[in-house]
C-alpha cells in the first residue's frame, strides 16, 4: 500500500523526480543521499497516513517534522530550545513504539545534530552536494583510470 501511494503521488516538475523514478522500480535502495533527504523530510509523512497506528505514525512524522527545522536555510536561535525539547520527546516516542533493533548508531547521532547547529551553524552550508556533483563531472574528464 505504502509503494502505491508513493506511485499515485502528483508533485510539481522536478521538485523530486529521482525519489519517483525509484518508486517506479519498486526499490527505494538505490536512492541518493539528497532522494533520502527529499523522502524522509517531505514524502514520507505524506505517505504513512492510514498505514500504521497512530503513535507509530506520529512519532515518524515529528522525526520529519524534526529534520526540515534542521535543515531549514534560516536558523532561529529563539527555537534551538524548543528544538531540543521536540527532538528528546520523539526519540522518547520511537523508543516507545519502536523495536530495539531500530536504534543503531545512526538514530543515536540524531540526539547529536541540534549540537551542531549551534557549534556550525546552518546544515546547508555544509552540505557536499555541489562538490559531489563536481567530483561527478570531473571524473568525465579521466581517460586513463589507471
Amino acid at each position: 500500500m505504502f509503494m502505491d501511494y508513493l506511485k499515485s503521488l502528483k508533485v510539481p516538475t522536478e521538485y523530486c523526480n529521482a525519489p519517483l523514478k525509484h518508486v517506479a522500480k519498486e526499490k527505494l535502495s538505490a536512492m541518493k543521499a539528497h532522494d533520502w533527504h527529499i523522502f524522509m523530510q517531505q514524502l514520507l509523512s505524506l505517505c504513512l497516513r492510514g498505514l500504521m497506528d497512530q503513535r507509530t505514525r506520529i512519532a515518524i512524522m515529528r522525526l520529519s517534522r524534526i529534520f526540515r527545522r534542521i535543515c531549514a536555510k534560516v536558523l532561529h536561535l529563539a527555537d534551538m530550545g524548543t528544538l531540543r525539547e521536540d527532538e528528546a520527546i520523539t526519540m522518547c516516542m520511537l523508543e516507545i513504539t519502536m523495536p530495539l533493533s531500530f536504534f543503531d548508531i545512526m538514530v543515536h547521532l540524531i540526539l547529536h545534530l541540534v549540537d551542531e547547529l549551534d557549534m556550525c551553524g546552518p546544515v546547508h552550508t555544509r552540505w557536499m552536494y555541489c562538490v559531489e556533483r563536481l567530483n561527478k563531472i570531473l571524473k568525465g574528464y579521466v581517460r586513463n583510470m589507471a
